[in-house]
């Protein structure tokens, strides 16, 4: 049997696949933060697929996948590409793939969308490690744990204006860091236990820490820019938040909370 909080983590991948259906035809930017009618998914950044156009690029523990989609009837692998060990999640921006590895950050050149190129790879200390990008700088989070391998917790800031030569230019000590994501000049990380942290991403070489969530278990969230909304996914349930007129996180909306069973709280 699934195990509640799995369900509650995956609803990220739900949302990309509720965007998918309207026409897998429409091209699209391939920012993971911009609106939803602008492209035909929205995932996290924990999400293992992600959609541009008539493909879909998936990835396992060691592999890059490209699907056709054209007809959903008859899909289809195009491709496979092999990768290092300890593939965790992929996030789209612009005409690249950034894909996270308990290793380090790949990103790939789309715009071949049936051949993805490796463009280079940022490497960092082993640790668990979802990536966001907005404008030339991705952000990624690590955080120690059993599965992790790791005993830091940390939120590196990369400038990958160049995306050959990805240079780290910041890097900040956190709590427990999981997913974020980006609204206007505010970075969201989700801190699992520790809830969330709103950072101020104007500089984005010099970060500030302007706001905190303390009272939700957050592992990711995915923001939907058109309509003023960010969902806030963890394993104590889902949670809807306006998104202001300055890119701040705003008010709850709603929430649907979760009451784990005596057997889930034993196995987490």
């Amino acid at each position: 049997m699934l195990q509640i909080k799995s369900i509650i983590r995956q609803f990220c991948c739900f949302i990309a696949i509720v965007a998918v259906l309207p026409s897998c035809k429409s091209d699209s930017s391939m920012d993971g933060s911009a609106p939803i009618g602008d492209q035909v998914g929205v995932g996290g950044s924990m999400a293992r697929f992600t959609i541009k156009g008539d493909k879909l690029y998936t990835v396992s523990e060691s592999q890059l996948n490209v699907v056709d989609i054209f007809d959903p009837k008859q899909m289809s692998v195009e491709k496979s590409i092999d990768l290092p060990m300890g593939i965790e999640t992929i996030f789209p921006y612009d005409t690249m793939l950034f894909i996270g590895s308990n290793t380090g950050m790949f990103i790939f050149d789309v715009r071949d969308p049936s051949s993805p190129r490796m463009l280079s790879v940022y490497e960092h200390i082993t640790a668990c490690d979802p990536v966001v990008v907005s404008g030339k700088y991705a952000y990624v989070t690590l955080r120690s744990g059993r599965t992790c391998r790791n005993t830091q917790n940390i939120l590196e800031v990369i400038d990958v204006g160049n995306p050959t030569s990805p240079v780290k230019v910041g890097e900040y000590q956190m709590e427990h860091p999981h997913g974020l994501g980006v609204l206007g000049q505010s970075l969201l990380v989700c801190e699992g236990d520790f809830g969330l942290t709103e950072m101020d991403i104007s500089n984005p070489e010099n970060l500030k820490k302007i706001g905190f969530v303390n009272d939700i278990h957050g592992y990711d969230l995915i923001p939907l820019r058109n309509k003023n909304i960010a969902i806030v996914t963890g394993e104590t349930g889902l949670r809807q938040y306006r998104i202001t007129e300055d890119g701040r996180l705003g008010e709850m909306l709603s929430e649907i909370a979760i009451q784990k069973s005596d057997a889930e709280e034993e196995a987490i």
